[in-house]
């Protein structure tokens, strides 16, 4: 178990993690080894498809890859659902949805977000304030994740977890 500490042996298995490996393919990580018997592809579904294929790391079955016929929306939400799933000797885990957004590795293009606006004099006093800005402007036709961008230079700045729609600026 990640924390160090084991599950409760009747509790339901628990999803712990859940990472999107490419555009057809995802992998769940449970507290628990799961029974196998419980485990097939249409336990499986991605935005109502069943997953095509399956397949569970054979030593502690807590691992499992499901590879789906059709790519995730980019940009876009997808839903995965989840059948009962059972751990060894555990309670069957409740049906469960989960819904997450897809940003292939390099989706934004050259000039798909750009500088929009620059606010760099300290002039303008807004409470008491020197307001200095960039204003950024996703003009691609897909939403982009900014996760990690940075700005360096005198003023710096990450970005977490946000999203620039189409035509949204921040």
């Amino acid at each position: 178990h990640l924390d160090g500490q084991f599950p409760e042996p009747d509790a339901p298995a628990e999803l712990l993690r859940i990472s999107v490996e490419n555009d057809r393919q995802i992998l769940l990580e449970y507290d628990r080894s799961l029974q196998r018997d419980s485990l097939n592809t249409s336990t499986f579904q991605l935005n109502g498809e069943p997953a095509l294929e399956l397949f569970v790391d054979s030593l502690y079955r807590k691992k499992i890859w499901l590879s789906f016929d059709q790519a995730f929306l980019t940009g876009q939400e997808n839903t995965l659902k989840i059948g009962k799933i059972y751990g060894i000797g555990s309670k069957a885990q409740a049906d469960t949805s989960i819904v997450f957004r897809h940003f292939p590795f390099g989706t934004a293009g050259y000039r798909d977000v750009v500088i929009n606006e620059v606010m760099p004099a300290p002039g303008l006093q807004i409470n008491n304030t020197g307001v200095q800005y960039i204003e950024l402007l996703n003009v691609s036709q897909y939403a982009i994740s900014l996760h990690n961008w940075q700005i360096n230079g005198d003023v710096q700045a990450t970005f977490q977890n946000r999203v620039l729609r189409p035509g949204e600026f921040l």
